[in-house]
């Protein structure tokens, strides 16, 4: 690990970044910008998906060599829930509630 100051965020969001690009997570389109993803369950194999994202992140995210935080990043990222639709998208509901 490189001594320069580890900042978490950085690595959250090299984890999203990636599991966007590998179609791991969705974002709803009318909310991109949000916080907001879901999962959608295109890696069935958690080995597949934290190696081959992992291997994205080393090309992509050289300075960044804590493999063991991006994992838990990826980790945090899939966890958050079990919303599988950009319909469940809490945004989008909160606006047709109003």
């Amino acid at each position: 690990m490189s001594n320069s100051k580890i900042n978490v965020d950085d690595y959250y969001k090299a984890a999203e970044n990636i599991l966007l690009e590998l179609g791991a997570i969705k974002k709803c389109k009318f909310h991109m910008d949000s916080d907001f993803f879901y999962g959608t369950g295109k890696y069935e194999s958690s080995d597949i998906l934290y190696g081959t994202a992992t291997n994205i992140f080393k090309e992509k995210y050289p300075k960044l060599d804590d493999y063991d935080l991006f994992h838990k990043q990826i980790s945090s990222i899939i966890d958050i829930g079990e919303i599988h639709s950009a319909d469940d998208c809490p945004l989008c509901v909160k606006e047709a509630n109003d």
